[in-house]
């Protein structure tokens, strides 16, 4: 955040549930001495956006309604995406386009959409059926609540995961990391 605030979308451990983590350092020691926790399910990234603090799930995109300078919400979090889905590559990273738009990664169910997966010298299926609907990049319209996947737009595909994205603000474009040929 931009008082320094640090916000981390966890995916859980065995003592902790997934969710956002808010870390703040009150002592300029550069260590956190105020934790705290909210949300829900396994979180693969937060982002703020506007006057929210978006967080994906592995099956959701939710956004909270935020407070400058606050660590937890000012409010319960609305569903904006809902549904999606969750086997394979299911981490769903987001990023923002300069008009508002949000970017979504639906990962492959498989490595390499083999006629059986991950299996050795498996053919690769052709047409690769999965590429309907995953092994891309999804554009969304972030104001609208309790969309699905088909509410959204191919935007980007094929790519097996796209583990990081980002709008590069000079260029105004999208830049993946995609994780696999």
């Amino acid at each position: 955040a931009p008082n320094g605030d640090v916000f981390v979308a966890s995916r859980g451990t065995r003592d902790a549930p997934g969710g956002v983590v808010a870390l703040r350092d009150t002592t300029g020691d550069g260590k956190a001495d105020v934790r705290t926790h909210f949300g829900g399910g396994p979180g693969d990234e937060v982002a703020f956006h506007g006057e929210y603090l978006y967080y994906t799930t592995t099956s959701a995109i939710m956004r909270f309604p935020w407070r400058p300078k606050s660590l937890e919400p000012a409010g319960p979090a609305d569903t904006v995406v809902k549904g999606l889905p969750t086997n394979g590559h299911r981490t769903k990273n987001i990023a923002f386009a300069p008009d508002g738009g949000l970017f979504v990664n639906f990962g492959s169910p498989s490595n390499s959409c083999q006629q059986t997966d991950r299996t050795a010298n498996s053919p690769g299926q052709a047409p690769c059926d999965e590429l309907a609907t995953r092994a891309g990049i999804w554009r969304f319209d972030p104001t609208t609540l309790d969309q699905t996947q088909a509410d959204g737009a191919r935007f980007a595909t094929p790519m097996r995961n796209t583990d990081g994205l980002a709008m590069r603000a000079p260029d105004r474009r999208l830049y993946g990391a995609v994780h696999g040929p």
